[in-house]
């Protein structure tokens, strides 16, 4: 498979010959607009993305703030259990039970208090060696941006 240079949404060939021919329907056709359109519509997706995140990661920990203040003045003043009204609506403090990540490493700690507590041979290390040779991965396709301003 031959490597091609897209300049601008134009495809210039690897060596300049201006567009790729053949009937190959994975070529690129100068003709058609589109691969041109769809860079620079990934391109504004992409940075409005970006934006998003930042957005969304800074207003995260302010609302998490005001959160952890509100919590913390009810419990000094001993008010957990309060319901608070507000527009229309009702705020409760309450427990969310969240799990922890489960990381091989704390399957393998896991799996050693497991046989600690049972008693025996301890196969923690086959299993872990099993599991880590029988993963598996699979693998994406994705553009990535570089130096593009």
């Amino acid at each position: 498979m031959t490597d091609h240079i897209i300049n601008n949404g134009i495809n210039t060939g690897i060596n300049g010959n201006n567009g790729i021919n053949g009937n190959n329907p994975n070529n690129i056709n100068n003709n058609d607009p589109g691969i041109g359109t769809f860079v620079r519509y990934w391109l504004h997706y992409n940075n409005l993305t970006s934006s998003f995140y930042k957005q969304y990661g800074a207003s995260k920990k302010i609302k998490d703030d005001y959160e952890t203040k509100i919590i913390n003045t009810l419990q000094k003043n001993g008010m957990e259990k309060a319901t608070i009204q507000i527009g229309g609506g009702r705020l409760n403090v309450v427990d969310k039970r969240e799990p922890n990540q489960l990381s091989l490493s704390k399957v393998q700690e896991l799996l050693h208090g497991y046989y600690r507590h049972r008693g025996g041979k301890d196969e923690t290390l086959e299993i872990m060696t099993f599991v880590r040779g029988n993963r598996g991965y699979h693998i994406n396709k994705l553009l990535r941006q570089s130096n593009i301003k």
